[in-house]
Protein backbone atom coordinates (compact mmCIF):
# COMPACT_ATOMS: atom_id res chain seq x y z
CA UNK A 1 0.00 0.00 0.00
CA UNK A 2 1.28 3.43 -0.96
CA UNK A 3 -0.29 6.40 0.83
CA UNK A 4 0.30 9.97 -0.33
CA UNK A 5 -1.25 13.41 0.25
CA UNK A 6 -3.71 14.45 -2.47
CA UNK A 7 -2.61 18.10 -2.58
CA UNK A 8 0.48 19.95 -1.40
CA UNK A 9 -1.70 21.71 1.19
CA UNK A 10 -2.45 18.32 2.78
CA UNK A 11 1.07 17.85 4.12
CA UNK A 12 0.39 20.31 6.94
CA UNK A 13 3.92 21.34 7.80
CA UNK A 14 5.65 22.93 4.78
CA UNK A 15 8.93 21.42 6.00
CA UNK A 16 7.41 17.93 5.70
CA UNK A 17 8.04 15.63 2.81
CA UNK A 18 5.80 13.06 1.22
CA UNK A 19 3.83 14.98 -1.38
CA UNK A 20 4.43 13.77 -4.93
CA UNK A 21 2.75 15.58 -7.85
CA UNK A 22 0.12 13.41 -9.55
CA UNK A 23 2.00 13.07 -12.84
CA UNK A 24 5.16 11.89 -11.06
CA UNK A 25 3.17 9.55 -8.80
CA UNK A 26 1.56 7.83 -11.80
CA UNK A 27 5.01 7.36 -13.35
CA UNK A 28 6.24 5.69 -10.15
CA UNK A 29 3.21 3.38 -10.07
CA UNK A 30 3.61 2.52 -13.75
CA UNK A 31 7.29 1.68 -13.14
CA UNK A 32 6.34 -0.62 -10.26
CA UNK A 33 3.69 -2.33 -12.38
CA UNK A 34 6.08 -2.62 -15.33
CA UNK A 35 8.75 -4.17 -13.11
CA UNK A 36 6.16 -6.52 -11.57
CA UNK A 37 6.75 -5.11 -8.09
CA UNK A 38 3.80 -6.27 -6.01
CA UNK A 39 1.90 -3.76 -3.90
CA UNK A 40 -1.59 -3.68 -2.44
CA UNK A 41 -2.80 -0.39 -3.91
CA UNK A 42 -2.77 3.32 -3.17
CA UNK A 43 -4.34 5.51 -0.53
CA UNK A 44 -4.97 9.23 -0.81
CA UNK A 45 -4.37 11.19 2.37
CA UNK A 46 -7.29 13.57 2.91
CA UNK A 47 -9.20 12.14 -0.05
CA UNK A 48 -11.98 14.66 0.62
CA UNK A 49 -9.66 17.26 -0.95
CA UNK A 50 -10.01 15.50 -4.32
CA UNK A 51 -12.82 17.93 -5.09
CA UNK A 52 -12.94 17.32 -8.85
CA UNK A 53 -12.16 13.60 -8.59
CA UNK A 54 -9.07 13.86 -10.80
CA UNK A 55 -6.77 12.11 -8.30
CA UNK A 56 -9.16 9.18 -7.83
CA UNK A 57 -9.90 8.81 -11.54
CA UNK A 58 -6.20 8.96 -12.37
CA UNK A 59 -5.37 6.29 -9.77
CA UNK A 60 -8.17 4.06 -11.06
CA UNK A 61 -6.91 4.27 -14.63
CA UNK A 62 -3.26 3.92 -13.64
CA UNK A 63 -3.90 0.82 -11.54
CA UNK A 64 -6.07 -0.74 -14.25
CA UNK A 65 -3.28 -0.30 -16.79
CA UNK A 66 -5.07 2.27 -18.94
CA UNK A 67 -2.98 5.14 -20.24
CA UNK A 68 -4.04 8.59 -19.18
CA UNK A 69 -2.62 12.03 -19.69
CA UNK A 70 -2.81 13.92 -16.42
CA UNK A 71 -4.23 17.41 -16.55
CA UNK A 72 -3.66 19.23 -13.28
Amino acid sequence: MIGKPITIQDIGNPESTGYIPLEQFTKIINQAIGNEIPFGGVMGWKIDNDIDGIWGKTMEKTLSGKSLSVEV
